[in-house]
């Protein structure tokens, strides 16, 4: 019928590439700053004590917001949460390029933090929609490439900026991009019950995959008392606390320590500072497809094939 026609096969997969696409304008935003740091701090005269606080500021802000941002998303929707939160995080960014000294570059800074931090709870939430449990690793591993895929094309990307115009210029650039991406995002999101193009087999395989609270609509309100009381909250929790310091450093001092200890140029800091971050798209991607490798060959539940992940 002329209604099949216009089914999409495996349109989870495409969701999946939408929200990779805005955690590559997120991480753009994010990694934009320490790529140009070396530049405008000059420019600005800002020193590496304030370079820091300006750092610190997204960091406070960033780490506050997350856990409102995540109530927020589940409060009206993934589709308007996320589309609000990126609109706000494009404008945070672009107005980086109107500071006048490291005060007004750490107030939009952290601006940028309150909105960034909604980009990993919509994604895991948008994952949970549409994919069954057994693929939600493999799910959340490839939209997870989007932060290291940012991080990865902001070298290039500044140097090329401040080579034609200016630092101020990248961020302009980064801004407009996620204004784009909203607006594909609005287009473009539904969740499962409302997209008409997923075919009637492909609903059914998401649905029969998932856990029976995420069959209800509408689903139950979640219980902040009920998380912070919770041991696997802190399992979980603790393995980000051991890998953030690392990773936050990479994100946000790797250019300046290229510049001013290995004695980099500008050019060679965009041939170089990109590498650690296609080591995480690889990682990124392995440990999703770890847990059912390890659940498939080793006989093991799909629970404590994620518990050998994380281990």
């Amino acid at each position: 019928t002329k209604g099949e026609e216009m089914k999409i096969k495996g349109i989870r997969w495409w969701m999946v590439g939408l929200v990779t696409a805005g955690l590559i304008v997120n991480y753009l935003a994010r990694n934009t700053l320490s790529v140009a740091a070396p530049t405008l701090m000059s420019e600005l005269s800002i020193s590496t004590e304030q370079y820091s606080h300006i750092v610190v500021a997204w960091q406070v802000c960033y780490a506050l917001m997350q856990p409102v941002a995540g109530y927020i998303i589940d409060a009206i929707g993934t589709k308007m949460g996320f589309a609000i939160f990126a609109v706000a995080c494009s404008a945070a960014c672009a107005a980086a390029a109107f500071a006048t000294g490291w005060q007004s570059l750490a107030i939009f800074r952290g601006m940028l933090g309150l909105t960034e931090a909604a980009g990993l709870p919509a994604g895991v939430k948008a994952t949970t929609e549409w994919f069954p449990a057994k693929e939600r690793s493999v799910a959340i591993g490839w939209f997870n490439i989007g932060s290291s895929i940012g991080a990865l094309l902001a070298p290039p990307l500044v140097v090329w900026a401040i080579l034609q115009s200016g630092w101020e210029l990248a961020f302009l650039i980064v801004g407009g991009l996620g204004i784009v991406w909203s607006g594909l995002w609005l287009v473009l999101y539904k969740h499962p019950r409302d997209q008409k193009r997923l075919s009637d087999t492909e609903r059914d395989y998401i649905l029969s995959g998932q856990e029976s609270h995420l069959k209800d609509v509408p689903t139950q309100k979640g219980s902040w008392k009920k998380i912070i009381t919770s041991r696997n909250f802190y399992a979980i929790a603790s393995a980000r606390i051991l890998s953030e310091p690392a990773w936050q450093t990479f994100n946000a001092w790797i250019p300046l320590y290229l510049m001013t200890e290995r004695h980099m140029n500008i050019k060679e800091i965009a041939m170089f500072a990109w590498l650690p971050f296609l080591a995480a798209d690889i990682g990124c991607v392995l440990g999703g497809y770890l847990s059912p490798f390890f659940h498939k060959y080793c006989k093991v539940s799909l629970f404590t094939s994620r518990k050998l992940v994380l281990l």
